[in-house]
């Protein structure tokens, strides 16, 4: 159970950091951007700017659609296992999130 708490904790941290930098104005910080280098399919590598601002907004929303996602499918699932044992009754996404964590942990997959 530790390591659960390890990774939820490292996790919000994570989360967090990413709000932070996301409530930035680009305009206060010395440099918010960065170059990427992309490599196409004919050799060439183009680049584009990237707005570390702008990156750490795209990311949390991104973070919140997962969770979202997973939270359904799990919620999907239970469903399904449960009414195929007779049983209906409401489920809380959190805890349908801790059971997911839990999973991977026992599976190793983290």
């Amino acid at each position: 159970m530790s390591e659960l708490k390890d990774i939820l904790t490292k996790n919000e941290n994570i989360v967090y950091q990413l709000e932070t930098l996301a409530s930035y104005e680009p305009e206060d910080l010395d440099n918010p951007e960065f170059e990427v280098a992309y490599e196409s399919l004919d050799g060439s590598e183009p680049f584009a700017t990237v707005c570390c601002v702008k990156l750490a907004s795209q990311l949390l929303e991104l973070i919140r659609q997962y969770k979202e996602a997973v939270a359904s499918s799990l919620l999907a699932l239970r469903h399904m296992e449960h009414e195929s044992k007779g049983h209906k009754y409401p489920f809380d996404p959190e805890k349908l999130m801790c059971y997911a964590l839990l999973k991977q942990l026992e599976s190793k997959e983290v």
